[in-house]
C-alpha cells in the first residue's frame, strides 16, 4: 500500500481528486443505488406502509393495489406520513443514444392534500390509488417526453400535490424530504 502513497505535491492533487471523486460517490450516487433492493423494503416495514415491486406483474390491468403494477414501475410505496396519503412511484426506462443504452429513473412522490380521515387504515390508502395513478399517468408522459417539469417539480391540483424528478432514482432521503416538503404545503393549504 505504501507504493500508492504520493511522493510529490503532483502526486497530492492526484490522490485528493481520486479520494474526493469516491467519497462523491459513496455519498450521492451509492445511496440511490441501493435504495431500491433492500432500503425501501426496510422503511415501508418501519412505517407500515405498502411496497410493491415492477416484478408483480407489469401491465395495465384494473388500478387496484393489489392487481397490477404499471408498465415500466421499478417500485411503489403506498402509505400515510404525518396524516396524509400517499403514493411513490419510481420507473423505469430505456434511453437509446449513439454511444448505447442506458436506463433513466424518473419518479413521482404525491400527496393527498386533505388529511386522512382514519388514519393508519391501509383500506383508505388503497382507495386513492386510483386517483394517485390517474393523476400521475400525464406526469409520466411528459417525463418520458423530455417535458420540463414546473418549478421546484411540484404539481397541485384537484386534492393533490405532488414532485417529479426526471433522471434520478430516489434514495431514503430524497423521499423524506419530498414526503415532509408535501406535507408542509398540504397542511399549509388547510390553514
Amino acid at each position: 500500500m505504501l507504493f500508492l502513497w504520493p511522493k510529490t505535491v503532483g502526486g497530492w492533487i492526484v490522490w485528493a481528486i481520486v479520494v474526493g471523486a469516491i467519497l462523491w460517490w459513496l455519498v450521492y450516487r451509492l445511496p440511490r443505488r441501493l435504495f431500491w433492493p433492500s432500503g425501501a423494503r426496510r422503511l415501508a416495514q418501519r412505517h407500515g406502509w405498502l411496497v410493491k415491486d415492477g416484478q408483480a406483474g407489469a401491465g395495465h390491468g384494473p388500478s387496484q393495489w393489489e392487481q397490477s403494477v404499471p408498465a415500466g414501475t421499478r417500485f411503489e410505496l403506498l402509505g400515510e406520513h404525518r396524516g396524509f396519503v400517499f403514493h411513490v412511484h419510481e420507473r423505469k426506462k430505456r434511453w437509446r443514444r449513439n454511444t448505447g443504452d442506458r436506463w433513466l429513473y424518473h419518479h413521482v412522490v404525491t400527496v393527498a392534500s386533505t388529511p386522512t380521515s382514519y388514519p393508519g387504515l391501509t383500506d383508505s390508502w388503497t382507495a386513492c390509488y386510483p386517483t394517485f395513478l390517474q393523476w400521475e399517468s400525464p406526469i409520466y408522459v411528459a417525463l418520458d417526453n423530455r417535458d420540463r417539469p414546473p418549478p421546484d417539480g411540484i404539481r397541485q391540483g384537484q386534492g393533490i400535490i405532488s414532485i417529479e424528478r426526471w433522471g434520478v432514482a430516489l434514495s431514503k432521503r430524497d423521499l423524506l424530504k419530498h414526503l415532509n416538503q408535501l406535507a408542509d404545503l398540504s397542511a399549509g393549504q388547510r390553514s
